[in-house]
């Protein structure tokens, strides 16, 4: 697996300064480094799966570790401290959807399982969008019904009658 870049960043929280480097150590695992303090923090397997999005601690303050379009980068406080964006936390809610997909995999094995996997991460995708709550739901209501009734098309096409 290739490492990613080293980025560094300076970034001014609660009225105190911070020089910010994140390097990739292995696979799932970083080091973050803001001024004097250093801190690891490691993905597991859900990161694997569902992508980096990790907690840890800096200067008291709880901040995210995520995995962005543009690479790494640290919430804090409702905010991307690199790219300045709003930072919308993966809501629980969508983990019912998630595994509602993900259980296709043993309706459907492999072909399930994809058809799972690709609902899974667009309704991930969608609840961490700044659009009301009620419309991610729907969203996610609409891609598990559209996963689940592929997966019946897909089965009627290959072992229907």
């Amino acid at each position: 697996m290739l490492k990613m870049p080293v980025q560094e960043w300076e970034s001014v929280i609660d009225g105190n300064h911070y020089q910010f480097k994140c390097e990739q150590d292995k696979a799932f695992t970083y080091t973050i480094k803001a001024n004097d303090e250093s801190v690891v923090v490691k993905g597991g397997f859900l990161t694997w799966i569902f992508g980096f999005d990790e907690s840890f601690t800096i200067a008291g303050k709880e901040m995210r570790l995520l995995a962005t379009r543009q690479g790494m980068d640290v919430a804090y406080d409702g905010h991307f401290l690199i790219s300045g964006k709003p930072y919308i936390p993966r809501p629980a809610w969508v983990w019912v959807f998630v595994v509602i997909c993900i259980s296709l995999v043993f309706m459907g094995g492999m072909l399930g399982g994809a058809i799972g996997f690709i609902g899974s991460a667009v309704c991930l995708s969608a609840s961490r969008t700044d659009t009301p709550t009620f419309m991610r739901i729907g969203v996610c209501v609409f891609v598990t019904i559209l996963t689940w009734a592929l997966l019946i098309m897909a089965a009627n096409t290959f072992f229907g009658g």
